[in-house]
């Protein structure tokens, strides 16, 4: 007579298999909430500064925009400390261009604002 079931080697084998694919969901998920958070602070901070030198050129004065550890970004993200200015012209005075760098625990992102104004993002 024939018993049906699974022996525990199976059972083992299974629980190991499962226990794998969890870890690695698990790595590839917190890999993804560090890069949406880079992301949202990168677009937080490329608007702040077109919205400057919008204001810069609309109101025909410097505006100036200060970056530290009081600016308010998504919770593990850091931002290096830069004073960035915008003439009326909508250009960066001379010293107040740069680069402000965004990172979090394993990624960073760079936003580059150029002499002429120009904002990228690396």
């Amino acid at each position: 007579m024939l018993k049906k079931g699974f022996t525990l080697i199976e059972i083992l084998i299974v629980i190991s298999l499962i226990g794998i694919l969890f870890t690695a969901a698990y790595f590839n998920h917190s890999g993804y909430v560090e890069i949406s958070k880079l992301n949202a602070a990168k677009t937080q901070i490329v608007s702040d500064l077109r919205a400057a030198q919008n204001k810069a050129t609309n109101e025909h004065k410097t505006v100036s925009i200060t970056f530290d550890n009081k600016t308010k970004l998504p919770s593990g993200i850091t931002v290096s400390n830069k004073i960035i200015k915008f003439a009326a012209s909508g250009f960066c005075p001379p010293g107040y261009s740069g680069t402000i760098i965004l990172s979090g625990k394993k990624k960073s992102k760079k936003i580059i604002v150029s002499s002429n104004g120009r904002v990228r993002v690396e």
